[in-house]
């Protein structure tokens, strides 16, 4: 728990019982962090829209600066899933969860989204994104651990017809007609 200002004080006051006295200390002077300094026109779109989404999801009135942190104005993680949520649906970019915590500013997203939307037109494969390419055979695949003991239980024993038998207990008597617990061998 970080306090969002600090106010210095000489002495703290005291009451006649030497303890401190809550109702004569200061109100701590809240400064309007976050809010736009700059004027609206001076960042890029995307930067722009990013700020009003912030405003938007924290509640706060004003555009938010550029170099305002999510955080620090009063985000948690589950706005921060609405706020990567949001700026899919704006920028159709892949904005997720981890990248709102990485880069937690209006700036910083921008960014973010400009470079996907610079890679998109440039035809560059993301490499966070899972691909597949296909490989030609050269030769035969290698075995898998299970294949493998297979064919070495396989050359141990011989040939079975272990996997080929129904289980026991579903086999029938040879006179009786009721389940049997051995299979019949007539």
């Amino acid at each position: 728990m970080v306090p969002t200002t600090v106010t210095l004080l000489d002495a703290l006051p005291r009451t006649a019982n030497d303890k401190l006295d809550h109702r004569a200390l200061p109100e701590p002077e809240t400064p309007a962090a976050g809010t736009a300094d700059a004027p609206v026109g001076a960042a890029d779109p995307h930067t722009e829209v990013i700020r009003v989404l912030f405003a938007d999801l924290l509640g706060i009135g004003d555009p938010v600066a550029p170099d305002a942190g999510f955080l620090d104005l009063g985000g948690h993680s589950l706005l921060a899933a609405r706020l990567a949520a949001r700026i899919r649906e704006t920028f159709h970019a892949d904005v997720s969860l981890a990248d709102v915590f990485r880069t937690p500013t209006p700036a910083g997203l921008a960014a973010l989204v400009r470079a996907q939307e610079a890679e998109s037109a440039a035809g560059v494969p993301d490499p966070d994104q899972d691909t597949v390419i296909a490989l030609p055979r050269t030769g035969d695949l290698p075995l898998s651990p299970a294949q493998q003991r297979l064919w070495f239980l396989h050359r141990l024993e011989g040939p079975s017809a272990t996997y080929n038998i129904r289980s026991p207990s579903a086999s029938k008597g040879p006179s009786t007609g009721t389940p049997s617990r051995w299979p019949c061998t007539t």
